[in-house]
Order: C-alpha cells, then structure tokens, then sequence
C-alpha cells in the first residue's frame, strides 16, 4: 500500500518536473523553428584583417536583427574562393552573398567603385554611391543586373580620402614631407 501511494506520488512529481520542463522549453522549441529559415554563406577573397573583422559583425548583425532567421556564415580571407570563383558562386547560388571587386571581366562596367577622384567629401560620395539613387550607384547596379546580380552597396572601405595627424590638407603644398600609403589600384594611384 505504501509502495503504491509512493509510485503514485513520484508519478505525480515526474509528471510536474516534465510538465514544467515542457512549458520552459516550448518557447526554446518555438525559437528554434524560427531560427535557420534562411542559411546564407557569404565569402570575401580579401585578406585585411579590419575589412574581413567588419564584414563578420555585419554577418552576426545580420542574425540578430533577423532574430535568427536568417544565418549567415562570413568566410574570409578566400575561404570559399577569389574574386572570380566568389562571383560565380554566388551566380549558381553555392554562396548567396559575396564581397568582391567587380573587375570587368566579371561585372563589365562594374568598375565604378574604384573611381576615387570623382568625389572630394561625404556629401559628394552619397550623391555618387549611395543605393538607391547614386548616380555611380544607379550605373553599377545596372551592370550587375545584366550579370544577374543585385549591387548591396559599394566601395564597402568608404571613399578613399587623405587623412594624417601632422596637419590639415587643404592645398597640394601641406602635403610636403609626408609619407603617403597608397592602393594598389593603378586607377587610384592615377
């Protein structure tokens, strides 16, 4: 007799534990549903540490401001390819995002973002890149739909631009005695 009220008890006690396991695990189990609706991989072929350590927050932003719905896995450095092995990634839909220069060969006409002497300020940068209605923008995004493509947005670095901590620039002459990096890019360099 006391064995059975004992069984009946600790069914009883089971059955609690499992009912408020399930009620502390339904909204977990309704989370997970929503989670991983979409799983987009996204690659860049560059090897820049800060470049590739934004493009990662972009990525984990991307998955909190979608509540998880959307999961993108950001591969540096070449990881899922270079410049033309991205593209035609994301052409056949292996990567659906890709971080790419646009050279012609890829995205003939796409070449617009590696035209720096075309702005002098911000202001003048959002009139020429800025979606939807940059003009540079608008160009771009045309070359890229006659590829297939949808243009995100450009020039992912900014504008190039002239800074230093010795003075301000404002004509050729306060550039004298200073040490200048400059892009690789023949057309910037230009």
């Amino acid at each position: 007799m006391k064995r059975e009220k004992w069984m009946k008890a600790a069914g009883i006690i089971v059955l609690a534990f499992f009912a408020c396991g399930v009620s502390f695990l339904l909204p977990e189990v309704a989370q997970a549903q929503k989670k991983g609706e979409y799983k987009w991989r996204f690659g860049s072929p560059w090897t820049q540490k800060v470049r590739n350590d934004s493009l990662q927050l972009y990525s984990e932003l991307i998955n909190k401001y979608s509540n998880g719905r959307i999961e993108v896995t950001f591969k540096p450095s070449g990881l899922f390819g270079t410049h033309d092995e991205i593209f035609h990634g994301v052409r056949e839909g292996s990567l659906q995002m890709g971080l790419y220069a646009p050279y012609v060969n890829i995205v003939p006409g796409g070449m617009l973002n590696w035209m720096p002497w075309t702005i002098g300020t911000y202001a003048e940068a959002a009139i020429a890149y800025a979606p939807p209605d940059g003009v540079l923008y608008k160009v771009m995004d045309k070359a890229y739909e006659e590829v297939g493509l949808k243009l995100l947005w450009s020039s992912p670095m900014g504008p190039y631009g002239y800074g230093n901590k010795v003075r301000p620039l404002k004509t050729p002459d306060d550039f004298k005695n200073l040490k200048l990096r400059v892009s690789a890019s023949l057309g910037a360099v230009k």
